[in-house]
């Protein structure tokens, strides 16, 4: 897992859960670093995502199987 932020880190993990216990999300989340001030890169939102589920049943049962699994 890329760890963020992709301009900036360069962290690797081998796991999502090392990849969130290892970051300070408090520290993205309140842009403290002035490159993140006005970044809309990476808002931890896919709105495509989200505004198309429920559209393609097929793909909305693989998204939920991925974040359960």
């Amino acid at each position: 897992w890329k760890g963020p932020c992709y301009l900036i880190t360069n962290g690797h993990y081998k796991t999502f859960n090392e990849l969130h216990a290892a970051t300070d999300w408090d520290y993205y989340r309140t842009k403290q670093d002035f490159r993140c001030r006005d970044c809309k890169l990476h808002s931890g939102f896919e709105g495509t995502v989200a505004l198309d589920f429920g559209k393609n049943l097929k793909d909305s049962w693989r998204m939920v199987r991925h974040y359960v699994a």
